[in-house]
């Protein structure tokens, strides 16, 4: 499946950021797809079957923002190079929530409502335990 390409990315690094005559632009193209096609699978979505292309604006750009995080996350260890005074801090969270968010992962789910016997049985079980000699 395809949710992003070398040109969205480019776009969403914006014009002055070289991605795209870069030899890595595929391969973090290519990663992030299979990364949200995978994860997407996971969660029970139904449009993971290639060789369509992605028609949800938001799951583009997701997928356009994690490519984007993978590329400027490259060569360093923990996240991507920060040249803030502060250098010694942690950025906590940056944009993982959001492209998760856009991605829709991870799905929530809803459990089935107990019927009215059931929840008075587990209740009572809980208030009054079996006595055991």
């Amino acid at each position: 499946m395809i949710y992003t390409t070398v040109t969205a990315v480019q776009a969403v690094l914006g014009a002055g950021v070289p991605f795209t005559g870069d030899p890595a632009a595929e391969l973090v193209v290519d990663a992030a797809n299979a990364y949200v096609t995978r994860k997407r699978a996971a969660n029970g979505y139904a449009d993971v079957d290639p060789p369509d292309t992605a028609e949800l604006a938001d799951v583009r750009h997701g997928a356009a923002l994690y490519a984007m995080a993978l590329w400027r996350e490259r060569q360093s260890t923990e996240t991507f190079a920060s040249f803030d005074e502060l250098g010694g801090a942690v950025e906590v969270g940056g944009s993982w929530p959001q492209i998760k968010r856009l991605l829709g992962i991870p799905r929530g789910h809803v459990d089935t409502p107990m019927s009215y016997a059931e929840a008075r049985r587990r209740r009572r079980a809980i208030l009054f335990p079996p006595v055991t000699p």
